[in-house]
């Protein structure tokens, strides 16, 4: 049996893990990730390529490591000029440094090695589980494939996993495909002559902006339901420490910490400097910018497309959809499974009014499964989904178990001491 199961190998699930290597003596050998991809943060890898992103919104201080100071130490000692792969404000790293930084660190730590192939169909308690009966506490994990993990503790590190959002128009658009799609072909998109990208937050604004960096000829057009939003941080970076989150974590319902979290968080934004590179494409005639809701499609299944909207038709040779993930309830079908269990403790998972989880302060939904990500929103604050909301869940996770529970956020050198 193992100590730690965590599902989930993109960041989230990486910095947990890291963490408890690092700060909570777990032995890697009693650890594991499972996740579809073979490799650690592939879904991170493959969205960042899609869209053309080519420096992270977050600062370089949040990287993998818990040691804010560990990426660009780690630059300078491996050949990467700072000031080549990073940009203001921020120091905000290069996706390559970012990635290549992150490949080092789980290889350092032997958690690279410690990957599972494979999809989770279902959790169960080991005392329940079909194919595992035990009288240990802890829980059986079952894979499609048909195989199944025990651990002690299990953390959900799932991602967004709700789902991509899709306009109800999409599926008369032959031409059309979403960025963070599998069948998405970026170098198909490349060569297009006029392609039409639907979305204005960060992805639809990177992709446009990457279009016209590949494309020495012809226009694109950039389709938004609004006027664009410009924000440092899709969230108020005042809740990554303690003065905001204090002030949140004091609130004593989770109603009311939702409608903090919607305050909040600025969805569909993107940074300034980001902005500006748009506009001067927008001001060289390579980008058309337009602001309309679209509502219809018409395309061949082999030629331009033909969108229309409440202020005019749009045409173009490819379509993208740059629409983010849905907002409906991460975790989807395996959370369902989970509340669904019945007897006991299990059958009564605490969810707030809108489906979403309720887990304790030290992030267990119940004895020994852990949520972090945007599934433990609701404790950890607006920044859940990001980098350092990653850092607030592991400092959870390890101070609770190894020390003194801590929920408001800290460095992490304040935890050496807390392990006793």
């Amino acid at each position: 049996m193992l100590d730690w199961l965590i599902v989930g190998a993109g960041v989230q699930g990486c910095v947990l893990a890291h963490a408890l290597v690092r700060y909570g003596r777990v032995h890697p050998k009693r650890l594991r990730l499972v996740d579809p991809h073979a490799e650690p943060m592939a879904a991170w890898h493959r969205r960042s390529f899609a869209c053309g992103m080519r420096h992270l919104r977050s600062p370089a201080a949040h990287s993998i490591d818990p040691d804010f100071g560990s990426l660009l130490r780690w630059a300078r000692a491996n050949g990467y000029d700072p000031a080549a792969h990073t940009i203001p404000p921020y120091a905000r790293p290069s996706v390559e440094l970012f990635a290549a930084h992150s490949s080092a660190t789980l290889h350092e730590s032997g958690l690279s090695n410690l990957m599972v192939a494979g999809t989770v169909v279902g959790i169960a308690p080991l005392d329940r589980a079909n194919a595992v009966r035990s009288s240990t506490p802890g829980w059986a994990v079952e894979l499609a494939a048909g195989s199944v993990l025990t651990s002690r503790r299990v953390a959900l590190a799932t991602g967004p996993t709700a789902g991509l959002t899709i306009p109800q128009w999409t599926p008369a658009c032959n031409a059309a495909t979403h960025v963070f799609a599998q069948s998405f072909d970026r170098a198909a998109f490349e060569r297009a002559a006029s392609p039409i990208v639907v979305g204005g937050g960060i992805s639809g604004v990177t992709l446009a902006v990457h279009w016209c960096t590949r494309s020495m000829q012809g226009a694109l057009t950039l389709v938004t339901r609004r006027r664009l939003s410009e924000a440092q941080f899709d969230s108020d970076p005042c809740y990554i420490g303690p003065r905001c989150m204090e002030r949140f974590a004091a609130l004593d319902s989770a109603r009311a910490r939702r409608a903090l979290l919607d305050e909040a968080r600025h969805p569909g934004s993107s940074p300034p400097e980001l902005l500006r590179e748009l506009q001067r494409l927008v001001q060289a005639g390579r980008v058309r910018h337009v602001v309309d809701t679209l509502s219809a499609c018409r395309s061949a299944s082999a030629g331009p497309a033909a969108l229309s909207g409440d202020s005019g038709t749009y045409h173009g040779d490819r379509v993208v959809l740059a629409t983010g993930f849905s907002r409906a309830r991460p975790g989807g079908e395996l959370l369902n499974r989970l509340r669904g269990l019945h007897g006991g403790a299990i059958g009564r998972l605490p969810v707030d009014e809108t489906d979403r989880p309720i887990p304790g302060p030290t992030l267990e939904w119940t004895t020994g499964l852990y949520l972090t990500g945007l599934l433990a929103e609701v404790e950890l604050g607006p920044s859940a989904g990001n980098i350092i909301g990653a850092h607030n869940a592991a400092k959870r996770i390890v101070s609770s178990l190894y020390g003194d529970l801590r929920c408001v956020p800290a460095a992490w050198r304040r935890y050496e001491s807390a392990r006793g």
